[in-house]
């Protein structure tokens, strides 16, 4: 599996030297524009809207749960994006370890 989405974002994206699964994009003005981190066979992206439009052809064959934004689980965190702001949770997580009941998706 690395090796198949290694070499797709390694297309559009520079590989960095501290951590092999961590992608990152440097925009037109010089600056980091977009990030991909793999763990497993999850990936975390964030970018600009730039970013995302030159990464969707690269990443379309394989088959993304959703790549826009908005509420999401990675990790065992609930992630959810609010106008400018970004909140993290872990409350669903410590229910599933506190009581053992995987709830409902």
């Amino acid at each position: 599996w690395y090796l198949t989405i290694s070499s797709v974002l390694g297309k559009v994206c520079n590989v960095t030297e501290i951590d092999k699964t961590t992608f990152c994009s440097i925009g037109a003005d010089e600056s980091v524009d977009g990030l991909i981190v793999i763990h497993v066979d999850d990936l975390l992206i964030a970018g600009t809207p730039s970013f995302y439009s030159k990464i969707r052809p690269a990443i379309s064959k394989f088959k993304l749960r959703r790549i826009d934004g908005g509420t999401f689980t990675y990790l065992g965190w609930d992630v959810e994006k609010r106008g400018g702001d970004v909140y993290f949770s872990q409350s669903k997580y410590a229910k599933i370890a506190r009581d053992g009941i995987v709830p409902d998706q």
